[in-house]
């Protein structure tokens, strides 16, 4: 027997009162579950209206950030970079003896996996 692929019911009967959407480039007498997938998925992604696109803010946009952020890192007295430096050096030591902490007792990474 073959399985009715528009719903869980007996043949003929469907689970799913909604029709879906005529589609232009398909004969209209073609049943719906023999019209590939991705064909479906990209008719249904085309007919969705994007909203328009709106600042969050309106204060300063992520390229302003990131010049400011940069001309305030090359300004930093050479002191202050040395103590930054410092930190990031101390916190990547602290990552690298997590990370060693957790494969030690069988846990994989997820860019290990393959």
């Amino acid at each position: 027997k073959i399985l009715n692929l528009r719903g869980c019911g007996e043949e003929g009967e469907s689970t799913n009162s909604e029709e879906p959407p005529p589609m232009k480039d398909v004969p209209a007498d073609q049943p719906w579950h023999a019209i590939p997938l991705m064909q479906k998925l990209a008719k249904q992604h085309r007919s969705k209206k994007r909203r328009p696109h709106r600042k969050t803010h309106g204060k300063i946009g992520f390229k302003d950030l990131t010049k400011l952020v940069a001309s305030r890192w090359r300004n930093l007295p050479s002191e202050r970079v040395k103590h930054y430096k410092e930190l990031a050096r101390m916190d990547l030591k602290r990552y690298e003896a997590e990370i060693e902490w957790w494969t030690s007792r069988g846990f994989t990474l997820s860019h290990d996996k393959k």
